[in-house]
């Protein structure tokens, strides 16, 4: 057993063994572009709403409707928290209540996330959130950082889909509400559904609502 190991450790600085490179540089790549995109949803007086994203470099995000709504003037944040922190006036472009989903636009270029198939989701696929924590009130003078959760989805009941909910296996608070649901690749497969009543969010808009 000790030569075995011998061998085996003597292979590898060797390099007769290939070991492959943790997938954690990937993971970070598409993070961050996750997070470039994923912008904080402000009033003119500064109450911090929630999440949204940006879907095409021209400046269009994605965000909840009842988030868009909630203010006569909205803003998105983008590098929330950090000395790259932007501000931008927003619109909102198109709203479906049916959906749940509001278009909003801006006068600047953004990085974009490419929306996914969210047809093909399955619970054993693993899965982020990125959105704020919000403080009571909404109200601050710095504005909360941007924060990544690992999620995966429910189990899907048998004889139905997730085309009309993706049920999440964490709860969330309302500052995730309109923030993206990405997969490994880092297409947003799902945008964060608000949940007023108790305050969590526990599922997502599947992205196809969007398109």
């Amino acid at each position: 057993m000790f030569m075995a190991r011998l061998v085996i450790i003597a292979a590898l600085l060797v390099g007769l063994i290939s070991v492959d490179p943790p997938a954690r540089g990937q993971d970070e790549d598409v993070l961050s572009r996750a997070k470039a995109a994923t912008a904080l949803v402000v009033s003119d007086v500064r109450q911090q709403l929630g999440a949204a994203f940006c879907v095409n470099a021209q400046g269009l995000f994605v965000t909840t409707t009842d988030i868009a709504e909630s203010a006569e003037e909205i803003y998105v944040v983008l590098d929330a928290g950090s000395e790259r922190e932007r501000k931008l006036r927003a619109k909102i472009l198109r709203s479906d209540h049916k959906s749940g989903v509001t278009l909003l636009t801006t006068d600047r270029k953004v990085t974009a996330l490419q929306l996914g198939d969210d047809a093909r989701l399955d619970d054993a696929i693993g899965l982020s959130l990125l959105g704020f924590t919000i403080r009571p009130g909404g109200i601050a003078d710095e504005y909360p950082m941007l924060e990544v959760k690992k999620c995966r989805m429910d189990s899907i009941p048998k004889g139905q889909s997730a085309s009309t909910d993706i049920r999440l296996n964490v709860a969330l608070n309302p500052g995730m509400a309109g923030g993206p649901l990405i997969d490994a690749n880092g297409k947003a497969i799902g945008i964060i559904r608000s949940s007023r009543s108790r305050g969590k969010a526990h599922s997502a808009i599947p992205a196809s609502s969007a398109k």
